[in-house]
């Protein structure tokens, strides 16, 4: 079991790593994924890890809270001082490790505990001095201890320095046996409790001992308290022990700790434990609650990776519907590729006739007027509406699209306080950063840099009227007919022309003379092609569309995304992943 159980942890703890590290860059995302974590983190950490490493022994700590005689209970175990013990609460503030030299050796180069900071203790006040290091283990080697068990004396519970609180909290993730010492005074307050109930509940072995007892009436009076406090942690008639009140108790640490029922020494309890099936129980048990814990933290990891991809998606899907409001009008170049081809379809003295009644090419504006009649820009019933100059058209488009890009700033930015942790923090960051009207300049320049058409939107007209010319062979021959006849005889074609086109340039016929009429076969061609101008000019607006989104996209949505982006990454790597396998394979161990 350990083998596939230590490959699981192991392939867990080391993934975790890389995940933390990922995220550490990030205290907002980190803080928000790690939140309520350090229960289970530290069973892997303190426990799970170095127990499974096959360097593993029972670990007893030695557990309580202010002032309760932890240290007297621990010397007592060992016939010897060595842990300090001092009439003053709280007095040792950095745990103490015994355990026979080799254990001592191991503690030392951190394979038993490997994230304690291990040395020698070569001086006892330097367990109860506040000036070493917090993260500091102190280590006496007792060759009395056999390779099968090691103790420990650990800080105060309750202490009112958080630092006892939090190594306490990594003692009890390390041990197996916790010796609970209680007193008369102690043995119900919350939060002596509350530790020894998720000790419990993690797997750890609960050892209840009254320290400090009345003997009166064979220790009724501690007989009653330990029930209490059985009952309130959740232990099943666990054996009790207890030490008598006795002042000079600090003089004989070889004195024997009796069970509360006459039956074996705590001593000898110790030593008759299997530790096989003590780690057995603690292991499935401890497992047990890591994986349950596990599959929170990556369901929550899960959630939070899917809530970072939606903000993602929902601001690039904005920038996107931005750009599909953009209806830019076509310019000289797409009715200058019109021109060209509906010239290659003229006959020959038409041509050479179009070569002068293409000058008036632009004034007709034939192409503007058409694309208002098809897309509806019209102004009004019956009215007449001039054709944009280059100039205008090329306004309208700039401020049209530094409106949309401002629009879409902006509104990221009033969104971004309604976004949940951690990618509200990562927006308004980023928005915070953005030159907004720099960003909007640059947007304008990339969209309308070049009105240059290209080879695909070429190529597609060019198959659009090919299909035209040759689907209409009876309109084709009349509009070549009627475009002989405007370039000989205008005025001839009024009457054929009012009844062909529903009185449609009659004026202008009759207002034009041969040299010009040429241009006027170009409004009736595209006059006739009406009904494909959407099809026509939809893929050239659809490039437009497309520059202003990637534009968009490139220089807004991109810098207010940055963080999010950056926020993602670790959880689009193999650790996630990694985790999740490895937990499996845990599960399948017990």
């Amino acid at each position: 079991m350990c083998d596939t159980l230590g490959q699981g942890i192991d392939g867990f703890a080391r993934a975790l790593a890389v995940f933390q590290d990922g995220l550490s860059a990030i205290p907002a995302l980190h803080e928000a994924v790690f939140d309520h974590t350090e229960e289970w983190v530290d069973l892997l950490t303190y426990k799970l890890v170095p127990q499974l490493a096959g360097e593993g022994c029972l670990v007893v700590a030695v557990a309580g809270g202010t002032n309760t005689g932890k240290s007297t209970v621990f010397n007592m175990l060992l016939g010897r001082e060595a842990s300090p013990v001092r009439s003053t609460a709280a007095a040792t503030c950095r745990p103490v490790f015994a355990g026979n030299a080799m254990r001592a050796k191991q503690a030392i180069e951190g394979r038993l505990f490997p994230d304690f900071h291990a040395m020698a203790l070569e001086d006892l006040d330097s367990a109860i001095s506040r000036d070493t290091d917090c993260s500091a283990l102190f280590v006496v080697a007792h060759e009395e201890l056999p390779d099968r068990l090691v103790l420990l004396d650990t800080p105060d519970v309750d202490s009112i320095d958080r630092e006892n609180w939090d190594r306490a909290d990594h003692i009890r993730a390390t041990g197996d046996v916790l010796i609970a010492v209680v007193t008369a005074e102690k043995y119900k307050d919350d939060r002596i409790i509350a530790y020894y109930r998720a000790a419990r509940a993690a797997g750890r072995i609960v050892l209840p001992l009254m320290n400090k007892a009345n003997p009166a009436e064979d220790y009724a009076t501690a007989r009653s308290q330990l029930g209490d406090f059985c009952r309130e942690v959740g232990l099943d008639n666990p054996p009790c022990f207890v030490v008598p009140h006795d002042f000079d108790v600090d003089t004989r640490y070889g004195d024997t700790i009796h069970s509360l029922e006459g039956d074996l020494p705590l001593w000898e309890y110790l030593e008759s434990l299997d530790v096989a099936a003590i780690k057995t129980h603690v292991f499935r048990d401890t497992v047990s609650h890591f994986a349950h814990q596990a599959e929170d933290f990556l369901e929550r990891t899960d959630q939070l990776a899917g809530m970072l991809r939606s903000v993602i998606h929902d601001f690039e899907s904005r920038a996107e519907a931005m750009a599909g409001t953009y209806d830019p009008e076509p310019g000289t170049e797409v009715g200058r590729l019109l021109h060209d081809h509906i010239k290659a379809r003229r006959g020959v003295l038409s041509r050479s006739v179009g070569r002068v009644s293409g000058m008036v090419a632009k004034g007709l504006a034939p192409v503007r007027a058409l694309a208002n009649r098809a897309m509806g820009r019209t102004g009004g019933a019956g009215a007449a509406r001039r054709a944009r100059t280059e100039e205008e058209i090329a306004e309208c488009r700039e401020r049209a699209v530094a409106t949309g890009a401002r629009n879409l700033a902006q509104g990221y930015s009033d969104s971004a306080h309604a976004l949940q942790p951690p990618a509200n923090v990562l927006v308004r960051d980023a928005l915070n950063r953005l030159d907004a009207d720099a960003a909007v300049r640059t947007v304008v320049d990339q969209t309308i840099e070049s009105e240059g058409l290209s080879d695909r939107f070429r190529a597609h007209v060019e198959r659009t009227l090919e299909d035209w010319w040759r689907d209409h062979a009876v309109k084709r021959q009349i509009l070549m007919e009627l475009d002989a006849i405007l370039v000989v005889a205008p005025t001839a074609i009024c009457v054929p022309l009012s009844f062909y086109s529903g009185g449609v340039g009659v004026p202008e016929v009759t207002a034009v003379a041969g040299i010009l009429g040429g241009g006027f076969f170009e409004q009736v061609l595209l006059h006739q092609l009406s009904d494909r101008w959407l099809k026509l000019i939809g893929p050239w607006r659809d490039e437009q569309q497309r520059r202003f989104a990637d534009a968009l996209c490139t220089h807004i949505t991109a810098p207010c995304l940055a963080g999010v982006h950056e926020a993602l990454a670790p959880f689009e790597n193999d650790a996630v992943e990694t985790m999740r396998k490895s937990r499996e394979l845990c599960l399948r161990a017990l």
